[in-house]
């Protein structure tokens, strides 16, 4: 920030950016908010009701929902168990693959 100056007083130098509109400010004019800096209130207001507004809108991502608690992360690691299973014993019985087969075997099922 050393080229900067503040935009309130042009005869000191700038030592924080505002973080919504990218202004220069000076020590005395920076505005600190939830460990942000702003050069004033409207942008330190207008920086919060963005985010109360459309932070806990967004929906989840799909890895998200899938693995997001250890709750969903359990119910998918049995739902993936089973589903595989299945398909081993499909395999193994329905089109005589012979890998599945072996599995079969190997796990103790007939």
């Amino acid at each position: 920030m050393a080229s900067s100056v503040c935009i309130n007083h042009t005869n000191r130098p700038a030592t924080a950016r505002c973080i919504t509109c990218h202004k220069p400010v000076c020590e005395d004019c920076v505005v600190r908010h939830e460990g942000s800096t702003f050069c004033g209130g409207a942008c330190r207001d207008n920086y919060s009701h963005f985010h109360a507004r459309y932070k806990g809108e967004r929906p989840q991502g799909f890895f998200a929902r899938l693995f997001g608690s250890v709750k969903n992360l359990v119910i998918t690691v049995i739902g993936f168990g089973l589903l595989g299973l299945i398909l081993v014993y499909a395999g193994a019985k329905i089109l005589n693959l012979g890998f599945c087969q072996q599995l079969l075997k190997l796990i103790g099922i007939p």
